[in-house]
């Protein structure tokens, strides 16, 4: 495990990422894991399971900009 996950390079500006689904329905942006603003990050996903990103540009969520990676384990 260990892949790495890159929006193309430029499209999404800047980038919250969360494991908690309630925060990506609802578009919640205020605590995330990590946030990222310099358009070219590349995230490192460590462990199997759900990974939540959303636009962070205020209103880009609510308009669907986000997107969820499913990990799936060597076993799978």
């Amino acid at each position: 495990m260990g892949e790495r996950f890159r929006p193309k390079e430029g499209t999404w500006p800047t980038v919250t990422f969360t494991h908690r689904h309630e925060a990506y329905v609802s578009c919640n942006t205020s605590n995330p894991i990590a946030e990222y603003e310099d358009g070219s990050t590349k995230v490192m996903l460590q462990q199997s399971g759900p990974f939540y990103f959303t636009r962070g540009a205020k209103g880009h969520c609510e308009q669907g900009q986000k997107l969820v990676v499913v990990m799936l384990s060597p076993r799978h």
